[in-house]
């Protein structure tokens, strides 16, 4: 479901920040394919949510592909890049027939961001559709595409109308202080198979109950069966986790006889949620059934899956459309009760500001707030800090970060004398703040006035 922001919001990292004219409506979600549409809009060096990001970083393969009004002989493309540049690995077009026709492949110089890469082919390739493969494993770090422009042998240019990826970051929820699609439903009840079917909607290390869960943890072998719409030749299956990978050992394919087909079996390697595991066959499997066992006793505690790709040998993506499993943790209590109340269950507050709340004198050289919780916190560009009045909101500096005690957020500001400042961290649906259970932060309103010169 797309979310249109107002005129005034920018988010930066996990912050919402309200700027005069910052706009995304205009191209979709923060992130997402769609905003490597268009002409550049993304031209300092950072990490910026009018540019497109794949879902994980330095995960390895990945692409864009790009649709453009007008076919014509491709001349150049120019793929303008705001972060971390250099994974570009190959670049395509497709003909009229819908044949893919190389036009580079290599290994992208690496240069400083923003820049511009440009690749031309070595033959006539006429397309009015644009595919850019990337390894994300080169450069460290999301790399990010703004835009890509098509040169034609004629002397024309144009940006692209359309976009679609083979993942992006637009689907992780945290950077709008909300979950999307955090309803259940009764055709979904929370932590049941159903919540692995369609895209990934529970990105964020925690016990969420938007994804699969077992009935009991650490009991030994479970297992989850998830249909798709079409069969095809299976490439790689992607495992989207988001609490406590590490489980699966084994995943297999059922053929058109019904007959179960070994596509990878072993350990999986140990990692911090959120996470995808891609496993690929080493033999020839057509399906389009997939059931992934788990031993739970591996990783100690509930091991949730949150949606599970199937990736074809033509490059086509899918995800499931109805799943089945050994058992649920949407069993027990009809569903009626959360987990129990606990440490972990509870919500973190403020237990601290710099500036305290009230303060009337307040040195307008202070060049830095922060705000201390009562738990660890999430740190991965994970914060909300909302406005009431942009007047009333202190201009925000580069830097947002967490100090090592994982509990205090410190964010540079440039203060003016004379001046109330109001901000919330956390409000509403803006909830970012949260702590490493996934639980969002109790809203607390600071309010402060620096002194006059």
């Amino acid at each position: 479901m797309q979310r249109t922001l107002s005129a005034h919001m920018l988010f930066l990292g996990g912050l919402l920040l309200v700027y005069p004219g910052a706009s995304v409506s205009a191209k979709g979600l923060p992130w997402s394919p769609a905003q490597a549409t268009g002409e550049p809009n993304s031209l300092r060096a950072d990490d910026l949510q009018t540019a497109w990001a794949t879902l994980a970083e330095d995960k390895g393969a990945e692409w864009l592909k790009l649709e453009y009004k007008t076919p014509v002989e491709v001349k150049a493309i120019r793929i303008y890049e705001n972060f971390n540049p250099g994974a570009v690995s190959k670049v395509t077009g497709f003909d009229k027939e819908g044949k893919e026709v190389l036009i580079w492949e290599g290994t992208e110089p690496p240069k400083q961001a923003p820049t511009v890469f440009e690749v031309s082919p070595s033959s006539r390739v006429v397309s009015q559709s644009i595919k850019i493969y990337l390894d994300t494993a080169r450069v460290k770090g999301w790399n990010e595409i703004d835009a890509v422009q098509l040169v034609g042998s004629d002397g024309s240019t144009q940006w692209a109308t359309q976009a679609s990826a083979s993942s992006s970051y637009a689907s992780n929820s945290r950077h709008y202080g909300l979950r999307q699609s955090l309803s259940v439903s009764d055709d979904q009840p929370a932590w049941s198979p159903t919540q692995a079917t369609g895209e990934p909607n529970s990105l964020q290390a925690g016990d969420l109950q938007t994804a699969w869960a077992t009935l009991a943890q650490d009991k030994g072998a479970e297992w989850l069966k998830l249909e798709y719409k079409t069969p095809v030749e299976v490439k790689a299956i992607r495992i989207y986790e988001n609490f406590n990978p590490g489980a699966v050992s084994k995943v297999t394919g059922f053929d058109k006889e019904g007959k179960e087909v070994l596509i990878w079996e072993g350990t999986e390697p140990p990692k911090q949620a959120p996470t995808v595991f891609e496993v690929s066959p080493s033999s020839r499997v057509v399906s389009q059934s997939i059931k992934i066992y788990l031993d739970t006793a591996r990783v100690k505690g509930w091991n949730e899956i949150d949606a599970v790709q199937l990736v074809g040998s033509d490059g086509s993506t899918q995800w499931a459309t109805q799943a089945s499993a050994s058992s649920s943790y949407a069993e027990r209590a009809g569903n009626r009760i959360v987990r129990e109340i606990s440490w972990e269950t509870l919500p973190p507050a403020v237990v601290k500001t710099v500036p305290q709340a009230g303060s009337t004198e307040v040195d307008p050289g202070l060049k830095e707030i922060s705000v201390t919780f009562s738990k660890d916190m999430l740190t991965d560009r994970m914060w909300a800090v909302v406005q009431i009045s942009q007047e009333m909101f202190p201009k925000i500096g580069k830097g947002i970060h967490y100090l090592d005690d994982r509990r205090t957020c410190v964010i540079p500001v440039d203060l003016e004398p004379g001046k109330t400042y109001v901000m919330w961290f956390n409000r509403g649906r803006y909830n970012s703040f949260r702590d490493t259970e996934n639980n969002p932060a109790v809203p607390y309103l600071l309010v402060f006035k620096t002194k006059s010169k």
